[in-house]
């Protein structure tokens, strides 16, 4: 029941634009650590594949990418059964930001939600809490939100700028003498 009132009013906070999106320097190791225990915390079995040369630090909000994580872990936890998780984490670098990239890929023999296709693309048709605040989340965070099918495979896949640190001038300096 607490748990219920607590996504409650995480969507309350964010339908009501009370939760806002802090921009902070962050390392990218923290960010995937973070990522890691949730999936730990909820002992399950995951394949990650995380690309190496990930920016060591950007600017965003780190906080709110976990949690976004969480809620779709959560969904995914709740509504699949016998499944086998692989996270891919990417970058496209674009000007002075980076785009990250976060897939999620289930492999699974059964689910209670429903998946339509409607004009090449596919939507949850099942209401679901943890999958609208984690729509929600993406949203707040102007990040883009896809699901893709493969085989046997249901891919969740979430993107979201993130500002690149400025190397000082200085430093560049050093580097070239």
């Amino acid at each position: 029941l607490v748990d219920q009132i607590n996504k409650i009013m995480d969507l309350t906070r964010i339908e009501s634009r009370e939760l806002k999106i802090e921009d902070r320097k962050y390392q990218v190791s923290n960010l995937i650590s973070s990522i890691k225990e949730i999936t730990q915390n909820k002992n399950i079995e995951v394949n990650y594949i995380i690309e190496e040369d990930l920016p060591k630090v950007l600017y965003g909000d780190d906080i709110n990418i976990a949690q976004t994580f969480l809620y779709l872990i959560n969904f995914i936890e709740k509504y699949f059964e016998n499944y086998n998780l692989t996270i891919s984490i990417s970058k496209l670098l674009v000007r002075s930001k980076c785009k990250l990239k976060f897939e999620i890929s289930i492999n699974y023999k059964y689910s209670s939600i429903e998946i339509k296709e409607r004009d090449s693309k596919y939507e949850i048709t099942t209401k679901c809490l943890e999958y609208e605040i984690y729509e929600k989340l993406v949203n707040l965070q102007k990040g883009n939100n896809f699901i893709r099918k493969d085989k046997d495979n249901i891919i969740f896949e979430f993107s979201l700028f993130q500002k690149i640190e400025k190397v000082k001038e200085k430093e560049q300096e050093e580097e070239i003498t």
